[in-house]
């Protein structure tokens, strides 16, 4: 009877471990960048990205709460530990000092440079080879080592920084800078949405594939958690489930 009764609370205790696992609920921080990450109809985080990120919690047993940011305020959030999560994010040094990385991307982005429809600039040796082009970029945003170089060269003279996509693409339209770096599939959406598409071209092929990560708050010491999620993330690579996501949420966002 004394067994029975210890294997009774064991199993009680155990269930009350689960159930405390299960209950934990983490702060994630992420930006607009459509279809990756934005806020729906509803005001609630979504896309690509938030999506794959809440199955990953979900298939560890934890909750997610993911909140759209502006990505200068997103890494200071994560950075000072406000934070458990921020997403997707490039690696650069600077942010290893303070970011714990998945061991594999979280998405893999091609990166191109877009212009105006009626530009001379028709390939990445057009830039690199003539007179500096002028750019416009988002506030805090890497866009991968060779456009981040071009631009601390000033090969690409950065004369304008903001928070929005479409604002950057309306700057190309109105021809206030010669080219803008996007994220290929972000640049899609945006350039639909705002309905662009014969006003800006993409210079091909893509500069870069850049491999964006899901990060971790070093302040909170999350190496641990960094280490679940990426273990949970290469298996949901193996079993396909990343991939239909990206299926289902890409194939309507080409132009």
């Amino acid at each position: 009877m004394k067994f029975l009764y210890g294997l009774v609370v064991s199993f009680l205790l155990s269930l009350t471990v689960i159930s405390t696992v299960q209950a934990q609920t983490l702060r994630a921080a992420t930006l607009h960048f459509p279809p990756y990450s934005y806020e729906n109809e509803n005001q609630k985080a979504d896309g690509i990205s938030v999506q794959t990120v809440r199955k990953l919690a979900a298939r560890l047993g934890m909750e997610v709460e993911v909140e759209v940011y502006p990505w200068a305020r997103a890494l200071e959030l994560v950075r000072k530990g406000s934070v458990d999560m921020l997403f997707t994010a490039y690696k650069t040094p600077a942010r290893e000092k303070f970011l714990y990385y998945s061991a594999v991307p979280l998405i893999v982005q091609k990166v191109s440079l877009f212009v105006n429809s009626s530009s001379h600039l028709n390939s990445l040796e057009d830039i690199t080879l003539g007179k500096a082009s002028t750019t416009a970029t988002r506030r805090k945003v890497s866009y991968g080592p060779v456009i981040d170089n071009l631009i601390k060269q000033n090969q690409l003279v950065n004369s304008f920084t903001g928070n929005d996509d479409i604002h950057l693409l309306e700057l190309l339209k109105g021809k206030r800078v010669d080219t803008v770096p996007l994220s290929q599939f972000v640049a899609y959406h945006n350039i639909r949405k705002a309905g662009l598409e014969n006003d800006i071209r993409e210079i091909q092929p893509p500069v870069q594939s850049v491999p964006s990560y899901l990060t971790f708050s070093k302040a909170l010491d999350h190496k641990k958690l960094a280490t679940q999620f990426s273990v949970e993330l290469i298996k949901m690579r193996k079993d396909g489930s990343i991939q239909k996501i990206l299926d289902q949420w890409l194939a309507q966002n080409r132009l």
